[in-house]
C-alpha cells in the first residue's frame, strides 16, 4: 500500500473519530502573524534558506516562503518560527512514488 492510501484512510478514521484533520492526515499547520512572522508545524525539513526564500518539506507538500531579510529563529523537529517582511507563502503537492 502506497503512502497516499495510508494518508486518506487515516483520514477516514478521523473523520469517524471526529479527531482532528491535522493530526490524521499530517498534514503541515501554518500560522501567520502579520506579515512578519510565520510558524510552520508538522514539517520534515528544510530544503532552501536564503534571505529572500525558505522552502521548507512537509508530509505531502512542500512550503515556499519568499520575502525581505527572512531568518529562522526559532527551529526543531516540530515547529520552524520564520521571521522578516513575508511577501508570499506558497505550497506545491509533493508527488511520491
Amino acid at each position: 500500500m502506497n503512502k497516499e492510501k495510508i494518508y486518506e484512510k487515516a483520514e477516514k478514521v478521523g473523520d469517524k473519530l471526529s479527531l482532528s484533520q491535522d493530526l490524521c492526515s499530517c498534514s503541515g499547520i501554518i500560522t501567520m502573524i502579520g506579515t512578519m512572522q510565520v510558524c510552520v508545524e508538522n514539517y520534515k525539513g528544510l530544503l532552501e534558506y536564503t534571505s529572500e526564500l525558505i522552502v521548507l518539506e512537509g508530509i505531502r507538500v512542500k512550503i515556499t516562503i519568499h520575502g525581505k531579510r527572512l531568518t529562522i529563529r526559532d527551529y526543531d523537529d516540530e515547529n520552524c518560527m520564520i521571521y522578516g517582511k513575508i511577501h508570499s507563502v506558497s505550497f506545491d503537492s509533493i508527488v511520491e512514488d
